[in-house]
């Protein structure tokens, strides 16, 4: 393995883009002060849930615009190979797990940018896989999961460019 333009290490976050013989490119992110913060098991896109949590603890971050790797496609991995009811699945245990964290520990500054800016398009990224649910089952398992995110109060608050979706979830719940 070769480390490519490593970044010094800050107070919190280190991040080093590692390339194997092959090429492949992997982003290597971990914390440094807060490894209390796991990654939820056996869930896809395991990420979102993380980061929101890091970010909960107000991290000093810096947000860099520029490409750090291109994709490439692999239709025998995980994501590309999942059923879509998988992946609403794993996005609705994301949703509920970080949101009770919010609610238990955010203050009102952070809950409402973390709303604004993160909840709402994991919340739309799970209802734009609803239209390639192709069973009675999956619809309900879909259906149910959306009812479980209405149940903790994640829908009470919508940011305005966001009540639009929220309104869709509601119709296709009661469909």
């Amino acid at each position: 393995r070769k480390t490519l333009n490593p970044v010094k290490e800050g107070t919190l976050l280190k991040f080093s883009i590692v390339s194997d013989k092959d090429g492949n490119i992997t982003n290597y992110i971990y914390d440094i002060k807060n490894k209390d913060i796991k990654f939820i098991d056996g869930i896809l896109f395991e990420d979102f849930p993380w980061w929101s949590e890091v970010l909960l603890k107000n991290p000093r971050t810096v947000i860099a615009n520029l490409p750090l790797y291109f994709y490439r496609p692999n239709f025998k991995g995980i994501v590309l190979s999942a059923k879509q009811i998988q992946i609403m699945q794993s996005l609705f245990i994301g949703l509920m797990d970080i949101y009770e964290k919010y609610k238990k520990n955010a203050n009102d500054y952070q809950m409402k940018k973390w709303t604004e800016n993160f909840l709402w398009f994991f919340i739309a990224r799970a209802f734009d896989k609803t239209k390639y649910l192709k069973t009675d089952k999956e619809f309900k398992l879909a259906r149910d999961g959306f009812k479980k995110l209405k149940e903790t109060g994640m829908f009470d608050n919508v940011p305005n460019e966001w009540y639009g979706l929220r309104e869709k979830i509601y119709a296709f719940m009661v469909e």
